[in-house]
């Protein structure tokens, strides 16, 4: 599945409010009461501007409050960034959410925990009737060059 950066993503990331290699990067799932695009201002995670954590999806079953670790890692090879982590995948459980239609990228480092980017995840998606897999590309989440 692709990751669209968000604009802000970009310019924070020349700004230095990102250190890819060291910030704890978790992934979060949230509805579609208000779907992020790649122009939402300020996207954040429970801090001041866009604060996406208020579409959330309910934690209960396999999904926590806040999202998961992703393991995050940037390296360089021969001029080119890749920023990579672990896949993600929240397996089936009846207590998980039902409606989750998009996977949010964010530093839980970052001062105000300022967010990357985001997967359409095509949903709703019910996470009560079957796992849910966000498999990156082989090539990392994005590169940089």
């Amino acid at each position: 599945m692709s990751l669209t950066l968000f604009n802000d993503f970009i310019e924070n990331f020349g700004l230095k409010v990102f250190n890819l290699n060291t910030d704890v990067v978790k992934a979060a799932l949230v509805t579609s009461t208000s779907p992020p695009t790649a122009s939402t201002a300020n996207p954040t995670w429970g801090a001041a501007g866009t604060n996406l954590s208020t579409n959330e999806c309910s934690a209960g079953g396999n999904y926590s409050s806040g999202g998961v670790d992703i393991n995050a890692v940037w390296t360089e090879t021969s001029g080119t960034g890749k920023f990579d982590g672990d896949n993600y995948q929240l397996l089936q459980n009846a207590g998980n959410p039902t409606d989750a239609s998009y996977l949010v990228l964010y530093s839980d480092t970052a001062t105000n925990k300022e967010c990357i980017g985001f997967v359409n995840l095509s949903g709703p998606v019910n996470c009560t009737l079957g796992d849910l897999n966000v498999t990156w590309d082989a090539a990392g989440i994005f590169t940089l060059s």
